[in-house]
């Protein structure tokens, strides 16, 4: 009835689809970048000498640092680049035997371009923050801070495609708090909002950063967990619902979850198709009393489920009574 996986893995902050860009941000390597690039830039700065302009790719090896890194790191390229610069130019000065070379008008060209230089990383590393932010946006729901319809769905296709090339197991989850709507006319829309809040707490400290948990409209959440299987996936759940029922009686209001799995061994056709088995399944948990689990796991591959709601067989459902 289950389906062997290896062990889950323990949580990874860094995890999950922006873990390693921020590595990157800030790590070492945007200042590694700026130093080759400063210093190609350099090099031909002095062999053209004043013939060529090459200001203008000081500023562009500045602005890719500032992409790729952070502002101190832009900041620290553009200092670099202005004092190269400067170096270029006295060495220029020195081997044609100018000797007004160090003169006030080049101390004035070295301060201007790290003054320019500095305010272009600034204004770039702040247009990129706001990107970011923007971007960030877009992804989660606004209330619980996960992800919301449309980045869950983005994100799960790429699961499922990993999970049908690796022939791995993969389970769904969908929850829904039992009588949120007439606990939100009872304590009021406030107390309705913390409900949810309690639960997506709940949902993202029981899961591994690896997991995705959404939330899907009103009082209505899914958890994708990755390379779990059915076993794994009823302990995770039930450890949430335990965790949402202890935040529900510390803010004295009570909680409770149903919640349907669904357990595919080869993931269906779309994940509009895996969200329709695990909905399935959480109509039959309400069915049975609600505040209860009902799971089902696909032994194999079934085409039609991409156009249908998931028909377990009855030897398959993995009941549960009321989280204690």
């Amino acid at each position: 009835m289950t389906i062997g996986t290896a062990p889950r893995a323990p949580r990874r902050r860094d995890a999950g689809p922006n873990g390693p860009r921020r590595r990157l941000r800030r790590g070492p390597l945007p200042v590694f970048l700026g130093m080759l690039l400063v210093s190609a830039v350099a090099g031909l700065d002095y062999f053209t000498g004043a013939a060529i302009s090459v200001d203008l790719l000081y500023v562009l090896a500045v602005m890719a640092v500032t992409w790729v890194g952070c502002r101190r790191h832009a900041v620290l390229v553009a200092v670099l680049a202005a004092a190269e610069g400067l170096f270029a130019q006295v060495a220029t000065g020195l081997a044609t035997g100018d000797g007004m070379i160090l003169t006030l008008s080049m101390a004035w060209n070295a301060v201007t371009d790290l003054v320019v230089l500095t305010l272009v990383a600034v204004l770039l590393d702040s247009l990129h923050r706001a990107l970011e932010h923007q971007r960030h946006l877009a992804t989660v729901d606004a209330l619980t801070g996960t992800l919301n319809r449309r980045a869950f769905e983005i994100a799960a296709e790429r699961e499922r495609l990993r999970a049908a090339r690796h022939g791995t197991a993969l389970s769904l989850a969908y929850l829904d708090v039992d009588h949120f709507k007439a606990a939100n006319d009872r304590l009021g829309h406030h107390a309705g909002d913390r409900v949810l809040e309690e639960v997506a707490a709940a949902l993202v400290g029981c899961v591994r950063a690896t997991d995705l948990v959404a939330r899907m409209g009103g009082d209505e959440f899914v958890l994708l967990l990755p390379e779990t299987d059915a076993r794994e996936a009823m302990t995770v759940v039930q450890r949430v619902r335990a965790a949402a029922a202890a935040a529900g009686r510390a803010g004295g209001y009570p909680v409770a979850l149903s919640a349907g799995i669904a357990t595919f061994r080869f993931p269906p056709e779309s994940v509009d198709a895996m969200l329709a088995a695990a909905d399935d399944l959480l109509y039959k948990a309400k069915e049975a009393g609600r505040d209860r689990v009902v799971g089902a796991v696909a032994p194999g591959p079934w085409p039609r489920w991409a156009a249908a709601s998931l028909q377990p067989d009855s030897r398959a459902l993995i009941p549960s009574g009321p989280s204690r």
